[in-house]
């Protein structure tokens, strides 16, 4: 009897859910015979046709097929079926099918074993091995000897709803309880561990990007600081220490060889001065001996020179003027002082082509002789400064879109040949510029932007800097990229743009860049950190420029003669 009864067990645990290959199956055969010879019967109920899968012959999906096991009629002792009617469990086999559960678990079928855990906890929900089974199949760990290897690496989580319940019905093979109060204060270690490493990692991708400088070395080593003695940190600090020390080493290499460069100067000319000094000398005594028969004959020429140079010439200029220009313009020109205006040139300004373009007007900031400084009194334009295709020097007055715009387009279009001819070309100094070291070099121009140095000379407050832009410039801007620092306001009160290189915004990891010029802005307030110019964004799959417009008050040298 004790064997027929462990046959029924066999196959009524044995139905559910899984297939049964060959061996299996003729294992149920037998069960039914034994169970038909004790007059028991077994029905098959079928959803469908059973179909034979591949070489093992007949196997049986529970899918398909329930079996229901019949008890003979008057037997008290009836089976208690759970919510799955394929999963047979009563009071008498709950250590056989916590035994079939974990079969289920060491071969990997998750689904099956949380199905006999659910139903020995249907039977009894105090079971606290049943809901280890359920923490097991969730987690899909095949056994509790994987369990205490979970348990060892603190990675079973105390707050999970299984574990809480197998704990509070008394599981006692593992002292949950001391885990559950460990646990914190080793997930806590985990993520300061955690931490730490994100800030290794952080670090590392920051010193080994190719636009690292120094205050990048010295942000990453404050970080480091932080989590010294963690894995590599103080390897890494020393790193960033020996790195800020070759920079600075260059760069006091550098200034003693421009020290050594300039005292090499120093003492060449020193020397040639000594030679002049005494070739002087000799060159004196000859001289005192010619003089007493130059000198009269010099007094006679500087006189004659004189005469030409600030009389003769200057009227024959003038009379030139006035032959090309007329008497009432080259008076007019003449007669104006710093702070009048006048109109020179033209240009479009209210955005109105059909009636031709505006009469320019200038204000004068410097009279030397008969030449004037003037700039525009508006600003007239709004234009990109820098070329698309420039990868270095973006702050450079020089190598800038805008002087090529300047002295090509727009003196081609705001003035006629003889207009023209009146614009003279001057030497055009590099502005060092307060907070970069891009510098450039000088030029040679006939239109270009005043600088720092010179906004500071020719307006003597804030109020004679404030300018208003034109109709056509607002109807530029609106074709350029701009941003708040750029922008010409509702009231026509418009910032305007000088050539000395402003500030530069750079993120820790040097992907992102802003470079700026300097300008005055709308308030007529000079800024050293000015306007937009230039966007830069340089990562791994996202490589770009954005340039900016700028506003643009242009400046010209003039002469009649």
């Amino acid at each position: 009897m004790a064997q027929k009864t462990g046959t029924r067990s066999i196959l009524v645990n044995s139905v559910s859910r899984i297939r049964y290959i060959a061996d299996r199956k003729e294992l149920v055969d037998k069960a039914i015979e034994e169970l038909e010879a004790e007059g028991k019967s077994v029905k098959n109920i079928v959803d469908g046709p059973i179909q034979p899968l591949g070489p093992l012959g007949n196997v049986f999906s529970t899918v398909d097929i329930i079996w229901e096991l019949k008890e003979p009629a008057g037997n008290s002792a009836a089976p208690v079926y759970n919510t799955n009617p394929s999963i047979r469990v009563n009071d008498n086999n709950l250590d056989a099918s916590l035994m079939r559960a974990s079969l289920f678990l060491e071969d990997n079928d998750w689904d099956a074993a949380r199905a006999y855990y659910n139903a020995i906890l249907d039977i009894d929900p105090t079971f606290n091995k049943a809901y280890i089974g359920l923490y097991l199949s969730d987690n899909k760990i095949s056994s509790e000897d994987e369990f205490s290897v979970w348990l060892s690496q603190y990675k079973v989580d105390p707050e999970d709803k299984n574990i809480k319940k197998a704990i509070r019905f008394g599981y006692d093979k593992y002292d949950l309880k001391e885990y559950a109060s460990k646990y914190p204060a080793v997930q806590a270690v985990r993520e300061e561990a955690a931490r730490k490493d994100q800030i290794l990692q952080d670090v590392e991708e920051q010193i080994t990007r190719p636009y690292a400088i120094i205050t990048t070395y010295k942000d990453a080593i404050v970080k480091l600081e932080e989590i010294s003695g963690w894995r590599n940190a103080d390897e890494l600090l020393r790193t960033c220490q020996d790195k800020i020390s070759e920079i600075n080493a260059a760069a006091e290499a550098a200034k003693v060889a421009e020290e050594a460069a300039k005292a090499a100067e120093q003492e060449e000319i020193e020397r040639q001065i000594a030679e002049k000094k005494k070739a002087a000398e000799v060159s004196i005594k000859r001289l005192k001996k010619c003089l007493a028969i130059i000198v009269p004959i010099v007094i006679v020429c500087v006189a004659i020179i004189v005469v030409i140079t600030t009389i003769i010439i200057p009227k024959k200029k003038y009379n030139a003027a006035v032959e090309k220009y007329g008497q009432n313009y080259v008076d007019t020109i003449c007669a104006l002082n710093v702070g009048d205006s006048f109109s020179f040139g033209s240009y479009e300004q209210d955005v109105n082509i059909g009636n031709g373009k505006e009469a320019i007007e200038w204000v004068v900031l410097e009279k030397e002789k008969n030449q004037l400084l003037l700039i525009s009194k508006k600003v007239i334009d709004v234009v990109p400064y820098v070329h698309s295709s420039i990868i270095r020097n973006y702050e450079a007055y020089d190598e800038s879109l805008l002087r090529e715009w300047l002295n090509n387009q727009f003196i081609s279009d705001a003035f006629d040949e003889d207009e023209q001819s009146l614009v003279k070309e001057n030497k055009i100094v590099v502005s060092k510029g307060r907070r970069t070291n891009i510098m450039g070099s000088d030029t040679y121009d006939k239109v270009f932007i005043l600088s720092i140095e010179e906004a500071n000379k020719y307006f003597k407050s804030n109020e004679d800097r404030i300018c208003f832009a034109t109709p056509y410039a607002k109807f530029r801007e609106s074709m350029c990229l701009s941003n708040n620092l750029n922008k010409i306001k509702d009231d026509g009160s418009s910032p305007w743009l000088l050539r000395t290189p402003g500030e530069y915004d750079i993120n820790n990891d040097a992907t992102y860049c802003y470079f700026h010029m300097s300008a005055v802005f709308e308030n007529g307030e000079i800024s050293d950190y000015g306007c937009t110019i230039l966007h830069r964004v340089e990562k791994k799959n996202k490589n770009f420029l954005e340039i900016f417009g700028v506003p643009i008050r242009p400046a010209i040298w003039i002469s009649l003669y």
